[in-house]
């Protein structure tokens, strides 16, 4: 290690809440920057999809108009814009991949060197294990959920891409998409046809009245909970969605009244998001 990193890492170790800080604004600035960037990226393939049949018909030759040559020197000079755009964002997001794991070291060296030195917790152990093992969290729903079904696993998807965006209401749509994730996995793990053979299915009347149907979310929830789920994780599961249900009715009431609070917000998402897993893992593990 050279001098100047030495003395780097001092001055750094002396001032973790200036650091804290900055560290917080780059990658909040950075964010932005990517998410600008996509919404360009994505502006310019909107472009190029609508052009495209045009020039996918198109043969140059050397008795074409100027125009069409010119139009066709312009596409070119494009695609090599395109190549160098895909080079710089391999390279920032192999740095960036490498930084998630220097994130990750740096979340639970936090927890151990919390329990080491301070006269009382400063970190919720739990909290940070929950953060950080987001990522493995949410690469195993959505492979098992692309086995059931594809679009399920997209919509899946979907929901950290606005989890994560600086947008100026981050928490309403993961919410929402989150919600209808969980109601479309209960619908293709108790598709009507079943809940209607079941034995134990007593429909609800009043819904009966309105859909016709008269199959209720607890329908589905425990009719999966009995076919799917052993025995010996079964109540721990229906515990768990009963849990997360009332938490998710009261967020609703606080959306009602436009008073949703962004981080009770966030921590309902990533509640549902291990629910789901841990519906899966109890699904395979029968």
């Amino acid at each position: 290690m050279s001098d100047n990193q030495e003395n780097g890492y001092e001055k750094a170790a002396k001032n973790p809440k200036e650091d804290m800080d900055a560290l917080d604004k780059n990658l909040a600035d950075a964010q932005r920057n990517h998410m600008a960037a996509a919404e360009e990226l994505g502006y310019q393939r909107s472009i190029g999809r609508v052009i495209r049949p045009f020039w996918d018909n198109i043969k140059i030759s050397e008795s074409s108009p100027p125009v069409l040559t010119s139009g066709a020197a312009m596409i070119s000079d494009w695609r090599a814009q395109s190549e160098s755009w895909k080079r710089q964002s391999e390279y920032q997001l192999s740095n960036i991949q490498f930084g998630v794991a220097t994130a990750s070291t740096a979340a639970y060296n936090t927890v151990s060197m919390d329990k080491l030195f301070m006269p009382k917790p400063l970190v919720d152990a739990d909290k940070v294990e929950s953060v950080v093992s987001q990522k493995d969290e949410r690469a195993f729903v959505e492979k098992r959920l692309r086995l059931i079904d594809e679009a399920l696993a997209n919509l899946y998807h979907t929901i950290w891409q606005y989890f994560y965006l600086p947008a100026l209401d981050p928490v309403r749509g993961p919410l929402f998409l989150m919600r209808q994730v969980f109601d479309d996995l209960l619908t293709k793990l108790a598709p009507d046809e079943d809940i209607n053979r079941w034995s134990d299915f007593v429909r609800d009347e009043e819904l009966f009245k309105r859909d016709r149907k008269g199959i209720t979310r607890a329908h589905r929830i425990q009719f999966v909970a009995n076919n799917k789920i052993g025995s010996s994780k079964r109540q721990l599961v229906l515990d768990s969605t009963r849990n997360f249900i009332f938490i998710y009715d009261e967020l609703n009431r606080a959306h009602a009244r436009h008073e949703l609070d962004e981080n009770a917000g966030k921590s309902a998402v990533l509640a549902a998001s291990r629910l789901i897993a841990e519906w899966l893992q109890a699904i395979d593990s029968k």
